[in-house]
């Protein structure tokens, strides 16, 4: 059974399809950091977008390849779909089980951000925010379906 976030207190509930969970471990098995935008509808994601990592450190880093972002973003439109989530991967096991402060400040806040780790064959998920972020009161369930 594939293992998603899951806790009583929590601050949105998210569902995926267990093709696109499974398709976003798959690309997490890279050495370096991957990134990915998950569209859907009605709060259930049912398409992953794999994003270039432009960062130069690609290994303890992931920034947006820009272009093609923006190019997912239009292909989501044009399937009526919505962006549901962005996230990228941990993939060694010293990588932070949470976001880490560069995560913090790098990606956009009040969208749902999932974190795959892959060690684990888990993804989590949060609400990022600039302030006083608590991992614990941003948490997002994730559910497959």
């Amino acid at each position: 059974m594939p293992k998603a976030s899951h806790s009583s207190d929590v601050a949105k509930t998210i569902k995926i399809k267990e093709k696109c969970y499974l398709q976003l471990l798959a690309w997490s098995m890279s050495y370096n950091e991957v990134g990915f935008i998950c569209a859907g509808r009605n709060d259930c994601i049912v398409s992953v977008f794999r994003i270039k990592n432009a960062s130069q450190t690609t290994r303890h880093r992931y920034v947006w390849d820009r272009k093609q972002r923006s190019e997912v973003l239009t292909a989501i439109s044009k399937k009526e779909l919505v962006v549901l989530a962005e996230g990228h991967s941990h993939p060694h096991p010293r990588h932070l089980r949470r976001p880490s402060r560069e995560d913090i400040d790098y990606f956009k806040h009040g969208i749902p951000h999932i974190i795959v780790f892959p060690c684990e064959s888990e993804i989590r998920g949060w609400i990022l925010g600039n302030k006083m972020f608590k991992a614990k009161n941003a948490q997002i369930q994730i559910v497959v379906i």
